[in-house]
């Protein structure tokens, strides 16, 4: 019962992305991630729940950097928060 902060706002990400697998068992599990790196967050959860927190997705800014995690939650929590400032969407041509 307790808690993991991973902080990746510094992290270098090789060019084809990285992955991550989590198990969160009777605690909390919070991923810090810059606001540009596209995030793919799935699994299961028994009791509690795995989330994204932010209500919005970088799918329309310019993403440099991808990110797979999949997640297990066992009476815990699994979950996703951005951080930085939210980028300018990019105009399409």
């Amino acid at each position: 019962m307790g808690g993991v902060e991973i902080d990746l706002s510094e992290a270098i990400l090789p060019p084809d992305g990285a992955e991550l697998e989590l198990v969160a068992v009777m605690g909390v599990i919070t991923v810090r991630v810059p606001s540009d790196v596209d995030v793919a967050l799935t699994g299961d959860s028994i009791e509690w729940d795995i989330a994204d927190e932010e209500d919005w997705v970088p799918s329309a800014v310019a993403v440099r950097r991808h990110l797979r995690i999949r997640s297990h939650a066992f009476l815990g929590k699994v979950h996703l928060r951005r951080i930085g400032p939210r980028p300018e969407p990019v105009e399409s041509t």
